[in-house]
């Protein structure tokens, strides 16, 4: 990935010609802001594999922040 984000245009153009499909986001992710911003387009998910194995990101991390953005998070 690029590290520079979910590409949002993207997301919200699949979501349109998808109708009720579920939408994952995946490529870009640096941060856990970038993770919200997808769930905020509208992905069903979010993969981001790799700024974890490369510990770019912690879990707990992405966790927080989703929570703080008022997304339902697992505890």
């Amino acid at each position: 990935g690029t590290g520079l984000g979910y590409d949002l245009e993207l997301i919200r153009g699949a979501l349109l010609a998808a109708g009720s499909v579920p939408i994952v986001a995946s490529g870009g992710v640096a941060s856990a802001e970038h993770i919200v911003e997808g769930v905020a387009a509208g992905a069903s998910a979010a993969l981001l594999a790799g700024a974890l194995h490369r510990g770019e990101l912690a879990i707990s991390e992405i966790k927080l922040a989703l929570r703080q953005a008022g997304a339902e998070v697992r505890v």
